[in-house]
C-alpha cells in the first residue's frame, strides 16, 4: 500500500493516496496558499504532497499542511474503493 499518484477526473486533477486495501484519500492538487499546482515527493519521512512555488507540503493521508506558509488543508473528494475500481464523488 501507500501508492500515490495525480489523476485527471472531468478536467479536475485530482492527488490520490492508497492507505490501505480498504482506504483511498483523494484531494486537490491546488494549493491552499497561493494557487500553486503541487507535486507528489519522496521524503526521508514518506511521501507528501509538494507546492514548488512557497515550499509548503501537505499529508497524503489527511490534506492538512506542514512546512511552509500555508494555513488551511487541500481541499478534498469523497473517495472509495468498490472492487477494482476507485470511485470519487466530485
Amino acid at each position: 500500500m501507500g501508492a500515490t499518484t495525480s489523476v485527471e477526473v472531468e478536467g479536475r486533477t485530482l492527488l490520490m493516496h492508497r492507505v490501505d486495501e480498504s482506504t483511498v484519500t483523494a484531494y486537490s492538487n491546488v494549493c491552499t496558499h497561493q494557487g500553486c499546482l503541487l507535486q507528489v515527493v519522496d521524503r526521508p519521512e514518506g511521501t507528501a504532497y509538494a507546492c514548488p512555488c512557497h515550499g509548503s507540503h501537505f499529508d497524503v493521508e489527511t490534506g492538512k499542511p506542514f512546512g511552509g506558509p500555508a494555513r488551511q488543508p487541500l481541499m478534498d473528494y469523497e473517495a472509495a474503493i468498490d472492487g477494482d475500481q476507485v470511485v470519487v464523488k466530485l
